[in-house]
């Protein structure tokens, strides 16, 4: 009887012990619910041509759909407070706003406050140019309608999505009978094509002049390119009435439609079901999971009506650069090894008219070229220099390591790039490199349209385009010094104007009138909540238009230091170090470390929080009464692991002085490459009360000779010339012995928490599950934490991300502050039986 008593007593504590650690949680889950609804940051500024109106988006971390409209010569009240309306936002002329998103959809009169609201709303899009919008319905039904919301044109029962360049260009595929049609509804309902094959493909090409199309013969998959002149609607079949068999059809238009270069693709891939064969000659290891794409090109001249096959039997790929002569030929991965991150290229001219071929560049990074085809930039190896090159003339320029990233005014007169040391640009009537003089600081252009290349070596990130910049509107570039101070210009009519003075604030975004005399920023900082502000030239005083998050009224009260120190190497490095809320100079306090490569640059951020997809809360942890610490971190000839340590160990030594700070209630936490760090730093340090790592590197030599299937190259690409900037294993293996966590998995002295999400292709999760068995074989205080549905990174708004928050602070006040009230930590540390995780 004393023996089935007992029995009983042991089930109800189980039970209890259960329900108290359940409960425990959900509270400490409820009080984060309720904090994260207080905090939100805003993104995505929408002002309208005559600055009479912004908009812009609040983004909390359990939901971004509200959007808030602004008249901007009334600042703080919004006009207009719109739900769910947060994926497409257009101002309109004659003050109307436009915006879609929820299967909804409103046309707002700023000025009357009224709207035309639209419900069961499938897709919806503006066309800028014609002042009108369409809204595609859930039952195939589309309507066009006129700033006023007056229907201009309609169709029902309409095949797929429609077509549009949101700008003028609008067309629908219809289906009548046998008969496929499409309809130009760019302003009435106009029939321009039709066919008893299917359409598979329709584009608007990017000048605007032609509508692209690809058919299909439904019976045999055979395909045929079929172009359309929007303004003559003449129809061109450039292979003739044949069809072909192929799997797609690219086309590459050249001087605005004067020629297309097309390319029939094949796609094949072989059949693994019963080996797969991996060969050590292989430069397409991507093709094992996407196939191989096998090109043949023809170039269609829409002026003499005449097509060419352009031969590739010597080189696999071609591209248009937009040149009437010439198109680039190469071999997107002949001779990859898979050492370097992205192929580096061997690139030639292919001559049209010699059908000749003229070696241009090897081992080259990228290529852009000017928007009429003139001029390009080749960038070498990881962009250490480059040169133009003039196709016209054949002369060129070589250019100083450090710049990248070339963009190009419409009318191909300047070439603009950015730069680590200052702000260059080419003018190409002189064919002289300029520089502004803003000597140590990294320049950045804000308003670059980009156009990449499309072909079959897309998949391969090889990088071909013609990013451009029209100067009728002006260019936008920031400035920033190494003390994090940054300013907005802009450059017009041969001129540089300063837009916004130098701030330490953080610009997360810009707008300008087309005149750029009137600018919108959102600019924030540590300690200064997110706001929109707006400044005109000649102006000293910046406006407000709204302040983000007024009940906060703790961020200005935060303290921040930054910390100098070196590092072996001599290196000036820079910590941040944030004081709790309500600090309090009589007490001592312990501290979070977090670590990942240099983070002093993003010290004048705001923390909003929650919104965090690796778990790191910083304004969560100072208002839990933590010193939180972000020390910069170089890497060294010694490697990525005894640099982060001694870098880590440095920091340390240089807040020590704080007699505020508990040093012996230190913890480290570290994501992704910052997990590697926390990992090694694990095995090598006696300074860290707790440790939380998280999706990182367990095993270096393990990771180094694995494929990753997410970047679909091998790892030892990333390792050597990536992040981790390690020598290559074969000339330094004791480099890789002195650096990797797994083989000091036993010196680990202090507790630690290891979570990863199992769906992980960037840093596959059983690189945690091993550092987790090696503490678990050496007896180590460990507990790990893993996700079933989540990958490298924790999506907000899920149960996941709740419990983890909930963990970590946990994980935290157990270990620093002493609050043992954690049951799912008390069973690693007191073997509790019955209270599970």
């Amino acid at each position: 009887m004393l023996v089935t008593n007992m029995k009983k007593l042991e089930i109800v504590l189980i039970i209890l012990c259960s329900l108290y650690c359940t409960g425990q949680k959900q509270k400490n889950s409820d009080t984060l619910k309720g904090e994260l609804s207080k905090f939100y940051a805003i993104r995505n500024l929408v002002v309208s041509d005559d600055s009479k109106w912004s908009s812009i988006k609040k983004e909390y971390s359990n939901n971004v759909d509200t959007v808030l409209v602004f008249k901007n010569a009334k600042p703080e009240q919004p006009v207009a407070t719109l739900i769910g309306l947060n994926q497409k936002r257009v101002f309109l002329k004659n003050n109307k706003f436009f915006a879609s998103g929820n299967n909804k959809a409103l046309l707002l009169d700023l000025v009357k406050g009224k709207g035309l609201r639209y419900q069961k709303v499938k897709s919806a899009e503006v066309l800028s140019a014609a002042d009108r919008y369409f809204i595609h319905y859930n039952d195939q039904s589309i309507c066009v309608y006129d700033g006023n919301g007056k229907v201009q044109s309609s169709a029902k029962s309409i095949d797929s999505f429609p077509v549009t360049d949101n700008v003028k260009n609008l067309f629908i595929l219809k289906t009548v009978g046998d008969t496929q049609n499409i309809v130009d509804l760019s302003d009435s309902s106009l029939n321009i094509y039709h066919t008893t094959n299917r359409i598979i493909q329709m584009e608007i090409s990017n000048s605007g002049n032609y509508l692209m199309l690809v058919e299909k013969i439904i019976n045999t998959g055979l395909l045929k390119p079929v172009l359309i002149n929007l303004a003559t609607k003449a129809i061109s079949y450039p292979y003739g009435d044949l069809y072909r068999q192929a799997d797609a059809i690219k086309f590459s238009e050249i001087q605005k439609g004067e020629s297309f270069l097309i390319d029939f693709q094949t796609k094949n891939k072989v059949n693994t079901e019963l080996v797969d064969i991996w060969y050590g000659n292989d430069s397409n290891l991507k093709a094992k999971d996407i196939g191989c794409i096998r090109s043949e090109y023809y170039l269609w001249n829409t002026l003499t009506s005449k097509c060419i096959k352009i031969p590739n039997d010597r080189f696999p790929s071609f591209a248009a650069i937009n040149n009437k002569r010439f198109l680039l030929s190469f071999d997107p991965v002949g001779n990859y090894n898979y050492v370097t991150y992205v192929p580096l290229v061997d690139y030639y001219l292919y001559d049209i008219i010699t059908g000749k071929y003229c070696p241009l560049s090897s081992k080259t990074s990228g290529i852009s070229h000017s928007p009429n085809g003139q001029y390009l930039v080749l960038l070498n190896e990881a962009d250490k220099d480059g040169r133009i090159l003039d196709l016209d003339s054949g002369s060129s320029l070589f250019l100083p390591p450090g710049l990248h990233n070339p963009v190009f005014s419409l009318d191909g007169n300047y070439i603009f790039f950015n730069g680590m040391e200052d702000f260059w640009w080419f003018k190409t009537e002189t064919m002289h490199l300029n520089r502004m003089g803003e000597k140590g600081k990294i320049s950045s252009i804000l308003n670059v349209k980009r156009n990449p290349s499309n072909g079959n070596y897309s998949s391969f990130s090889i990088n071909i385009d013609s990013n451009t910049v029209d100067l009728n509107k002006g260019l936008l570039l920031t400035l920033k010094d190494n003390e994090n101070r940054s300013s907005i210009l802009s450059y017009k009519n041969g001129n540089f104007k300063v837009l916004h003075n130098q701030t330490l604030n953080y610009i997360s975004e810009i707008k300008t009138d087309p005149t750029q005399r009137h600018s919108f920023l959102i600019e924030e900082n540590y300690n200064l909540a997110p706001r929109l502000i707006y400044t005109s030239l000649g102006k000293i005083q910046d406006r407000v238009i709204y302040q983000s998050n007024k009940s906060d009224r703790i961020s200005n009260t935060i303290k921040q230091e930054i910390v100098h120190y070196k590092n072996k190497d001599n290196e000036e490095l820079k910590g941040v170090l944030y004081y709790p809320i309500h600090f309090d100079p009589k007490k001592k306090y312990p501290m979070i470390v977090q670590v990942y490569e240099k983070q002093s640059t993003s010290a004048n951020k705001y923390p909003v929080l929650g919104i965090s997809f690796i778990g790191y809360d910083r304004r969560s942890l100072l208002r839990r009464g933590y010193f939180v610490y972000e020390p910069d971190i170089s890497i060294s000839t010694k490697g990525m692991g005894v640099s982060a340590l001694d870098c880590v160990d440095k920091a340390l030594d240089a807040v020590s002085v704080n007699s505020n700070i508990n040093m012996a209630k230190v913890g480290l936490t570290g994501h992704s490459f910052g997990s590697y760090e926390t990992n090694f730093i694990a095995t090598q340090s006696k300074r860290f009360a707790a440790y939380i790592s998280s999706s990182g590197f367990s095993d270096i030599v393990r990771a180094y000779f694995s494929y990753n299937y997410n970047f679909k190259i091998a790892e030892y690409a990333r390792i050597e010339n990536g992040q981790h900037q390690m020598p290559p294993f074969s000339e330094n293996k004791e480099q890789y012995y002195k650096n990797n966590p797994i083989n000091f998995v036993d010196q680990v002295n202090a507790p630690i928490l290891l979570w990863a999400g199992m769906k992980d292709k960037n840093v596959p999760w059983q690189h945690t599950q091993e550092f987790y068995i090696g503490l678990k074989r050496n007896g180590k205080q460990v507990i790990a934490v893993f996700y079933p549905n989540q990958s490298h990174t924790i999506l907000n708004n899920t149960p996941e991300a709740e419990d983890l928050q909930v963990r970590i602070l946990e994980w935290w006040d157990y270990f620093l502050k002493d609050h043992k009230n954690a049951t799912w930590i008390d069973k690693q540390l007191h073997n509790k039986k019955g209270c599970t995780l």
